[in-house]
């Protein structure tokens, strides 16, 4: 889970309230009916999207454009038009600004075909009417598509009871680690069976911090990362992670993450490592690390150290299992891709995502870009890498299992997760937020104020817990929190 960094100012204000003002006259005039007319539709088709031989699909993705996107993107294409006759442009935005452009398309009606979506986004896009209803098309134009992901995960995109999305059949059931890198722990004969607690972190990281000097951060950080704290609540696919249920909780009580104990000691823990100089002081102002860090937190799968060996350029990294595998709606639809309503393209959006998750040669040149330039086969099938100009993010992309696994590694530490996992006692609660909108909308923009600074711990928690509270509770965070309350007793039968 990323979190978005701290955005202040007139601009953030103002796109605040055009927000706002936009919900207001969407649920005024009915938006559904309103704005996705078939004229807009007809408009697009003859002014945007002349008639062409050969269509050209527009894709947009997470991340940041590769550095040989034109030579990458020339190879895809001499596939695709050879497999299905189309014509593929991706379009990147990184992820600091990916929530925000993609309102931004939607909101301004602009073309598309196809886009990634997540928990943060596809909720709001498919109550607007924006994404293509595809629960009967798949069947229709990409029969291999549905069979080839278990009806538990079909089912767990599911918005309304219909499918919006296509979910990206990976590490669909959460498993959280603490990632750390070899070398440290044998230069001080630490057994990683012996972290077991954030005390036991503590220790050790203060231990790296005496050894290793002063300009050494243990916990070295950016915008981009995050220790993923309240990954052990289901936030039910709102989008706002500081409310949730615990998976296990057979009361199914919603709570305010920022109330919690277990939560608050945390964050307690982090903003006294800010403090002590274990998280580096610049971390809420960089955007990539340089260099490789000494421990992190992802969410893999068994064997998943090979990836992030890769990712990160470091030495020999072991993780540690701390929380999962479980399925939720939320780590289901944390990577989806959805085709536009207005797309004149839909049979062949939904051609192009059944291939690139049935197809081998196709779904690595996604991953990995040209053979012999960018990557190259071992004798296994594995993947080495020639150079990481064509990097992008895999994870969003589609299957992973077909996918070639990179040199070292394999995915079936991802598929044992996968049919293991527990379920969330939410996994089949699907929440209603369109009367919510306004209220989750408020409450996502003052979050994402705060949600950095308590990720590093450079906020004081004493004033800034409060004053971030007092304002989530002014702009309805009771409401949402009683409303899904309500819906989930609902459902569930609760007695009152």
């Amino acid at each position: 889970m990323r979190l978005e960094g701290c955005v202040s100012g007139e601009r953030r204000k103002g796109k605040r309230f055009f927000f706002v003002l936009l919900l207001l006259s969407l649920l005024l005039t009915f938006l559904e009916a309103c704005s996705y007319t078939e004229e807009k539709v007809r408009k697009e088709e003859a002014v945007i999207r002349p008639e062409e031989e050969v269509p050209t699909l527009i894709w947009w993705m997470a991340g940041e454009k590769p550095v040989d996107y034109e030579a990458g993107i020339e190879n895809i294409n001499a596939y695709l038009e050879e497999k299905l006759q189309i014509r593929l442009e991706l379009r990147f935005e990184g992820w600091g600004g990916f929530l925000d452009k993609t309102q931004d398309i939607i909101y301004d009606q602009e073309y598309f075909d196809i886009m990634f979506v997540d928990t943060n986004n596809f909720g709001l896009f498919a109550s607007m009417g924006a994404l293509q209803d595809i629960t009967d098309l798949i069947h229709a134009y990409a029969p291999k598509l549905w069979e080839i992901m278990p009806e538990l995960i079909w089912s767990g995109a599911r918005q309304d009871g219909r499918i919006y999305a296509v979910p990206t059949y990976k590490d669909s059931a959460l498993t959280q680690y603490w990632i750390f890198e070899k070398r440290y722990l044998e230069k001080y004969n630490i057994d990683i069976d012996s972290l077991q607690s954030w005390s036991d972190l503590d220790a050790y990281f203060r231990m790296l911090k005496r050894g290793e000097g002063e300009t050494f951060y243990p916990v070295l950080s950016s915008r981009e990362d995050s220790l993923n704290i309240f990954n052990e609540y289901d936030s039910f696919t709102t989008g706002l992670p500081i409310i949730g249920v615990k998976p296990d909780d057979a009361e199914r009580r919603v709570v305010c993450l920022l109330e919690e104990e277990n939560i608050l000691e945390k964050l307690e823990y982090l903003r006294q490592w800010y403090l002590d100089g274990l998280i580096n002081p610049n971390a809420m102002q960089i955007e990539t690390l340089s260099e490789p860090r000494p421990f992190f937190c992802g969410i893999g799968w068994p064997g998943a150290e090979h990836v992030w060996q890769q990712d990160e350029g470091s030495g020999e990294l072991v993780a540690k299992q701390i929380y999962g595998p479980i399925y939720s709606k939320d780590s289901i639809q944390g990577a989806m891709n959805a085709v536009y309503a207005n797309s004149r393209y839909k049979k062949e959006a939904l051609e192009l995502l059944e291939l690139v998750n049935t197809d081998q040669k196709l779904r690595d040149m996604l991953a990995y870009g040209v053979e012999g330039r960018n990557f190259e086969y071992n004798q296994d099938g594995t993947v080495h890498y020639l150079n990481r100009d064509w990097n992008t993010s895999t994870y969003t992309q589609g299957n992973f299992l077909i996918m070639s696994p990179v040199e070292g590694g394999s995915w079936e530490g991802m598929e044992w997760n996968n049919k293991n996992a527990e379920k969330s006692v939410l996994l089949e609660f699907e929440m209603d937020l369109q009367e919510l909108e306004m209220e989750l909308s408020a409450c996502k923009e003052i979050w994402n104020e705060y949600a950095l600074g308590f990720a590093v711990g450079a906020f004081d928690l004493e004033k800034a817990i409060p004053e971030c509270m007092q304002r989530l509770r002014k702009n309805g965070l009771d409401t949402i929190i009683s409303e899904a309350q309500k819906q989930i007793d609902a459902q569930y039968g609760k007695d009152k």
